[in-house]
């Protein structure tokens, strides 16, 4: 039986796609690789919690409840791939929100998610406030690197027999808060944390706020500098594991995309809030086949939504369909999309809670010319042209009032979220029946 390629998903952080697009060149001319480049690549959510569902599970954010914690009626793309004979490895670069304690290790045989004080006891708090202190006072980010993790990975991959298929998902955070790119310079790591704790009393200022001159403020100004400095490093840790990668493991599809963006004062916000706004929804992904197999480039302008990528996946590895996925599986090579990407939030979000039970829903549809967002809290409707200059992304979305384009959009988003709760009741009414099967 010929061996089924591999997999390795690498997501990103708060990565903002026009950043980097900008920085892909690094990738691009230093690999000898074909590639998907997804110009129009939506999350289903806002903040690594929400985002994540549609990622792993193809599930949207809110489907099986407001808690940021998987479903037991869900199913993780390392559950489909280890049921169909991979062996699976998770690395993730001490995210809580997709860590072992929301669930994020189930289907994998190894899986790190370097959370060393994990629980809400009072050791574990003084601990974790220690170590971040120190790492700070030495320039130092409280996630381990890209290259300590990308290092990790080459070591497991190592150990894994040859004739096994695996899957590998990395989850980093260079681009992530705090912004602290290697240095050998004191004084600009000196300078690198003061900016970094400027900007996070920020964050807390303008905490469900929104201000149209935070674009032009001196500290987010400097931060953004930071954090395309992170950008910078990261592209060249990436290249050289891609590399390492096709030496090793030829037959190979690497995916590369973002969570969410960051916003530097665009939209009036900053980092990335429960905002349904291109800023923070609008993400990179780059799908890589296998060195030996295609050499094309293929750029798909469609829109294309996070919640058809593990569907997707299984389509590429030539894999049966996994029926609990709410996406489906796209052609990438001859893509064409849908009218809209449907997104969902909680107002709620934006605490610095572990998990969360309760909260008022913020819903979106993107269009290629229309933002239509619903506030369930207040009931309020917005509607935003979406900027084209030229091609060019800026992320100006200007405010419309139209009635007749409310009313449309108002009844697709009903009519949506509709189709996800029936979708809902049948997957738990199949899971409480296979349940009492057992």
């Amino acid at each position: 039986m010929k061996k089924k390629d591999n997999l390795i998903i690498i997501t990103i952080d708060a990565l903002r796609y026009d950043e980097f697009k900008s920085y892909f060149e690094v990738l691009e001319k230093k690999i000898n690789r074909g590639y998907v480049f997804f110009e129009n690549a939506f999350a289903n959510g806002c903040g690594t919690p929400r985002s994540f569902p549609s990622i792993m599970c193809s599930s949207y954010p809110l489907a099986f409840g407001k808690q940021f914690h998987i479903s037991k009626y869900e199913k993780t793309l390392a559950e489909a791939l280890r049921e169909r004979g991979y062996a699976t490895l998770g690395f993730v670069a001490a995210n809580p929100f997709v860590s072992s304690v929301l669930g994020y290790n189930r289907g994998f045989l190894v899986f790190d998610d370097y959370m060393r004080f994990k629980g809400n006891t009072v050791p574990g708090k003084v601990s974790w406030f220690l170590t971040t202190t120190k790492n700070l006072v030495w320039g130092k980010p409280n996630y381990p690197r890209a290259e300590e993790i990308l290092t990790d990975v080459l070591q497991h991959l190592s150990r894994i027999d040859v004739d096994k298929s695996f899957f590998v998902w990395i989850h980093l955070m260079d681009t992530h808060l705090p912004w602290l790119p290697p240095s050998k310079n004191p004084l600009w790591k000196f300078k690198a944390v003061l900016c970094n704790i400027k900007f996070r009393n920020m964050l807390k200022e303008y905490k469900g706020k929104r201000d149209p001159n935070l674009v032009h403020n001196r500290v987010v100004k400097e931060a953004k500098k930071l954090y395309i400095s992170t950008i910078d490093y990261l592209m060249n840790v990436l290249k050289k594991f891609m590399i390492e990668i096709d030496k090793r493991c030829p037959n190979t599809w690497i995916v590369i995309l973002a969570d969410h963006g960051e916003a530097f004062g665009e939209m009036g916000i900053i980092g990335h809030p429960p905002e349904l706004f291109d800023i923070t929804l609008h993400i990179p992904l780059v799908i890589f086949p296998p060195a030996v197999t295609i050499k094309e480039v293929v750029i798909v302008k469609d829109l294309f939504s996070l919640i058809d990528l593990s569907p997707t996946l299984l389509d590429l590895l030539q894999l049966l369909a996994e029926p609990k996925f709410f996406g489906k599986a796209r052609n990438i090579f001859k893509y064409s999309g849908d009218n809209f990407v449907y997104s969902e939030v909680l107002e709620e979000d934006g605490s610095d809670k572990i998990d969360i039970s309760d909260g008022h829903a913020v819903v979106s549809i993107r269009t290629n010319n229309y933002r239509y967002i619903w506030r369930e809290k207040t009931r309020e409707e917005e509607l935003y042209v979406i900027s084209n200059n030229n091609g060019v992304v800026d992320y100006k979305e200007e405010k419309l009032e139209n009635e007749e384009v409310l009313r449309r959009m108002s009844k697709v988003v009903a009519k949506f979220r509709r189709n996800i709760v029936k979708s809902t009741i049948i997957r738990k009414f199949t899971y409480r029946k296979k349940e009492r099967k057992y």
